[in-house]
């Protein structure tokens, strides 16, 4: 519905379902764990979104959403030596919020998400943060090149230790992530590239007991 020509509210419902894939089903396991479970049934969502967009003049846009997804018999890792099985209800619920604007050569963005993932028993889904903040900047040095720069921040999150079976809940540090860019075209079909990620070399897991890459740079020729 707009309430304006620049102003909009919106509402959205769906529903989904994801079928075990064939590890889910029949996976055999290693070292008597992680075993598939050819009991298992598919997951099922119901999602519920309401949100406002609102431009305020050329140059800034504001968008705000809260959602809500609900999940039965999802499908995890969690039985008798971590075999697979369908979990109870599970429930997704936040907060969106993003912003952007722009101004000559320079263009910029904001997000934030705020949300808690928990099952039926108030127990906290593993690595999933309560908190999320992205931010990037771009300026146009000339009608050819283009430089930038994004950040990442996310709070701590939990996730499962598999070094012991029955698996035991461990925490996941916050992190942040500062990448560089700048784009050059030499052409109009030729552009080269480089980017660097991870600026400040950060030591952080996404999932307990893997590396993450640390301080990499990237130089990329493309052709169109």
């Amino acid at each position: 519905y707009s309430f304006t020509p620049s102003t909009t509210a919106y509402v959205s419902y769906g529903t989904a379902f994801r079928a075990p894939n064939i590890n889910d089903l029949y996976y055999p396991g290693f070292f008597g764990s992680f075993a598939g479970n050819p009991d298992l049934t598919a997951e099922t969502s119901k999602s519920f979104e309401m949100g406002l967009k609102s431009r305020l003049g050329r140059m800034h846009s504001l968008e705000a959403s809260l959602f809500r997804t609900k999940v039965d018999d999802m499908i995890t890792f969690t039985g008798p030596a971590n075999q697979a099985e369908n979990s109870d209800n599970v429930t997704l619920k936040g907060l969106e919020l993003s912003y952007q604007g722009n101004a000559r050569s320079l263009n910029w963005g904001l997000g934030a998400t705020i949300q808690r993932a928990e099952d039926s028993n108030g127990e906290a889904l593993v690595r999933r943060p309560n908190n999320k903040f992205t931010a990037n900047l771009g300026y146009k040095l000339s009608e050819n090149t283009r430089l930038g720069i994004d950040a990442v921040f996310s709070s701590s999150r939990i996730d499962n230790d598999f070094s012991t079976t029955p698996s035991v809940r461990t925490k996941l540090g916050s992190y942040d992530l500062i990448n560089l860019s700048a784009s050059h075209k030499l052409s109009r079909r030729v552009n080269i590239g480089l980017r660097v990620e991870n600026l400040t070399d950060e030591d952080y897991e996404l999932a307990h007991g893997f590396n993450t890459p640390g301080r990499s740079a990237y130089l990329t020729l493309s052709y169109k």
